[in-house]
């Protein structure tokens, strides 16, 4: 899975975030607080994954893309506010919605549904038709901690990078075969 170019994105708090609703499993509608008293509207296209769609001829996709849609929702529904970000592009994609991905604590909401088996990586390519059996093992999914986990409730440890506390040795450079100092 190709981790995204964070170098282009538009980011805020989950903390900012008024309304959460999952469209479907792999587009979700965010209005959030802009400051100065504007809100965004955004509609969040989950970037590199598909879902079943809900729109579809075959009744048996329309109920997978439900089942995804609801799962979706209770996961965002729990997310802690503080430590959760939204990421998107810094543009809308063609049609009209920012591709992007949603995180609680480091956890991503795309790696996750992959992952889970809710969705499979999609990449622009030419999409290719949800199979019954795929179908099926979709909507045989419960969602639990391990299906779609939650994000701590309690804060992670603190990170500390830096140095060792013991210094590394010094690195001599030898030619191959030479025993003798490059002169250095």
């Amino acid at each position: 899975m190709t981790a995204p170019d964070w170098t282009r994105v538009f980011h805020f708090r989950g903390a900012d975030v008024r309304t959460w609703s999952a469209i479907d499993g792999d587009t979700i509608r965010v209005v959030a607080d802009a400051g100065d008293g504007d809100r965004k509207h955004r509609i969040l296209r989950l970037d590199g994954i598909d879902t079943p769609e809900k729109h579809s001829k075959h009744q048996l996709e329309r109920d997978a893309a439900e089942h995804v849609r609801a799962l979706v929702q209770a996961w965002i529904d729990d997310l802690d506010p503080e430590r959760t970000f939204v990421y998107s592009n810094r543009k809308p994609e063609k049609f009209g919605r920012w591709l992007g991905d949603i995180s609680c604590n480091g956890v991503f909401l795309v790696h996750m549904m992959i992952v889970s088996g809710l969705a499979r990586p999609y990449h622009g390519e030419a999409k290719k038709p949800w199979s019954d059996d795929e179908l099926q093992r979709i909507l045989s999914i419960v969602v639990t901690d391990q299906t779609l986990p939650r994000a701590p409730k309690t804060p992670l440890p603190p990170v500390t990078l830096g140095m060792p506390k013991t210094p590394l040795p010094p690195v001599s450079f030898r030619s191959p075969g030479n025993d003798e100092d490059d002169g250095a």
